[in-house]
């Protein structure tokens, strides 16, 4: 698989984890069982801004 095409996977996955958790950093790196500040790093990687919904 090509680095872009994997990237773009991983990005995708990433943001749909975040959405689930209501752009909830904390939950979305423990449901994928990931530091928190690898989830941070990952996010910045892909270019993912940190939004978080409000309830």
């Amino acid at each position: 698989m090509r680095k872009e095409k994997k990237d773009g996977i991983e990005k995708e996955h990433y943001e749909k984890v975040l959405e689930v958790f209501g752009g909830n950093v904390t939950s979305t790196a423990k449901s994928m069982g990931i530091s928190r500040s690898t989830m941070y790093r990952k996010m910045k990687n892909h270019g993912i801004k940190h939004i978080r919904k409000l309830k």
